[in-house]
C-alpha cells in the first residue's frame, strides 16, 4: 500500500471512532492499520493518536513501546506529535533527543527512545476546508523507504558544513592566509605548459587528451611530460602561479598546434581532471558546438558536487561560449588595469567576474615573454586566487568560495 493511501485509509478509520474513552474492540481496525503502516515504513514502532478537545489520545500502536503508548494522553501542542496537529504539517527529525519539543519523558515510559521520529497528520476534507483529526508518529523508520535522494538526511552522512563561521567579516587575510596555494591542485586544459619556465616552474602532471577511433570511446590519454604547442597554456599557468606560487600544477593538452582543438577532447580532459583529484580547473577555451551543451551540464554538476572549482574564460567575440555562460563555472572577461590582486564581481552576467587581461605580461614558450590581450589571461587570475581560498579553507564548497571571492571584489559594498 501506498503511504498516501495508508493516511488516507487512516482518515477515515480515526473519523469513524466513536468518542474517547473508546470502547473495548474500537480501536482495533486502527491496531490492524498500524501493524500495516509499521512494515510499509519498515519501521520500529508506529502510533495513532487522536484529537479530543484539547487532549491527544493515544488508541492504537504496533511496534517496540506499542503497549505502554496505548492510554498515553497528552496535552495538544506537547510533543512532536502535537506539533504536528497544531501546524497540519509533516516532519521527520533525525535524533529527536536533540529537538527541544520532543517529550523525551513519555518515551522513556514506553521503554523505547527512537533515533528518528516522522509525525504526520491525520486529515480529513481538502485545502482550507481541511481539519486535522490526530496523528501517526512512525519511530525508527527504514532509510531505504524514504523518497529518493533523501537519505543522507537521515542516516547522519551529512557531517558539518565547511566553513560554518563564514558569517563572520571576511578579510584578505583570513580569505588567502598565507597566499600561497600550498597543496592545491590546478589543472590547466589548454595548448600544454612548458615545464621548467622561469614564470611557471614545475608541472607535476601531465596529460594529452587526444582522439584515437581505435582507443576505448575513441579517446586517448597520453600520460607523462610534454610541450606546450603553441604557449597559450604556459601563458596561463604563468599567471595562476604569480598569485598562488606553491600550487601544484596539472597540464591537459586538448590543443594544437594551431590553437584549435574538438569539444569531444575538451570534455574528456575536463572528465579526466574530475576523476584525477584535482581542485582547480582553468578553462582558458570554449566551444559553439550546442550538441555538447548536455555534456558539459552534466560535468558542471558532477563538479559542483564533488567541489571542484572551474573557472571559464569567455570567448572573445560575443558568440556562444560554452561551458563558460554556464551558471555553473566562475566565468570571466577582462577587466581595467593590470593589478592582478584587483578584481570585479559581476552579478549580471555572462561574464561573472572580471580580471586584468588587456595588454598583460605572460610567460611564452621557450622561457619566453609577451604581453598579450584577451579573457583566456584574465580567466587565470581568478583561478589562482582560488587557490588562495581552498589552501587556506580546505573542504571548501564553490558556492561558498563564491561568496568569499564576491566580498574581496573590487566592487564589494
Amino acid at each position: 500500500m501506498r503511504h498516501g493511501e495508508l493516511i488516507d485509509r487512516l482518515a477515515v478509520l480515526v473519523g469513524a471512532l466513536p468518542p474517547v474513552p473508546l470502547p473495548t474492540g474500537a480501536a482495533e481496525p486502527l491496531a490492524v492499520a498500524c501493524r500495516e503502516a509499521r512494515t510499509a515504513f519498515g519501521a520500529a514502532a508506529v502510533s495513532v493518536a487522536v484529537i479530543d478537545g484539547d487532549l491527544l489520545h493515544y488508541v492504537a500502536a504496533d511496534g517496540e513501546g506499542a503497549a505502554a503508548i496505548v492510554g498515553t494522553t497528552l496535552p495538544v501542542g506537547r510533543g512532536l506529535a502535537g506539533y504536528a496537529v497544531v501546524t497540519g504539517q509533516s516532519l521527520t527529525v533525525d535524533r529527536p533527543t536533540d529537538d527541544p519539543r520532543f517529550a523525551r519523558d513519555v518515551a522513556d515510559r514506553t521503554g523505547f527512545v527512537p533515533a528518528s521520529l516522522t509525525v504526520v497528520p491525520i486529515m480529513a476534507g481538502v485545502d482550507d476546508a481541511a481539519i486535522v483529526l490526530g496523528v501517526l508518529s512512525v519511530l525508527d523508520r527504514d532509510v531505504d523507504d524514504l523518497p529518493a535522494w533523501s537519505e543522507p538526511f537521515h542516516d547522519r552522512r551529512l557531517g558539518a558544513v565547511p566553513l560554518g563561521d563564514l558569517g563572520s567579516t571576511i578579510t584578505r587575510d583570513w580569505a588567502f592566509g598565507d597566499r600561497s596555494g600550498r597543496g592545491v591542485r590546478v589543472a590547466v586544459i589548454d595548448s600544454g605548459i612548458e615545464s621548467g619556465h622561469p614564470m611557471v616552474g614545475r608541472v607535476d602532471r601531465a596529460v594529452v587528451v587526444e582522439r584515437d577511433e581505435t582507443a576505448d570511446h575513441g579517446i586517448r590519454f597520453v600520460e607523462g611530460p610534454h610541450d606546450d604547442l603553441y604557449g597559450h597554456g604556459t601563458a596561463c599557468a604563468g599567471v595562476i602561479r604569480s598569485i598562488a606560487p606553491e600550487v601544484e600544477l596539472v597540464s591537459v593538452r586538448v590543443l594544437a598546434s594551431n590553437l584549435k582543438g574538438s569539444a569531444f577532447a575538451f570534455a574528456h580532459g575536463l572528465e579526466w581532471c574530475l576523476d584525477h583529484d584535482v581542485d582547480i580547473v582553468n578553462l582558458s577555451l570554449s566551444t559553439s558546438n550546442e550538441t555538447y551543451a548536455e555534456t558539459f551540464w552534466d560535468l558542471l554538476d558532477r563538479a559542483a558536487f564533488e567541489r571542484v572549482m572551474l573557472v571559464s574564460a569567455m570567448n572573445n567575440d560575443r558568440k556562444r561560449s560554452i561551458p563558460s555562460e554556464f551558471a555553473g563555472v566562475f566565468s570571466v572577461a577582462s577587466s581595467p588595469g593590470s593589478d592582478r590582486e584587483t578584481f570585479w564581481w559581476n552579478p549580471g552576467g555572462p561574464a561573472e567576474w572580471g580580471a586584468p587581461g588587456i595588454d598583460v605580461p605572460l610567460a611564452w614558450n621557450g622561457g619566453g615573454t609577451i604581453s598579450a590581450t584577451g579573457n583566456s589571461f584574465a580567466a587565470p587570475v581568478i583561478a589562482g586566487h582560488l587557490a588562495r581560498i581552498v589552501a587556506a579553507h580546505p573542504g571548501i564548497t564553490p558556492w561558498q568560495a563564491r561568496t568569499v571571492l564576491s566580498a574581496l571584489a573590487a566592487n564589494a559594498g
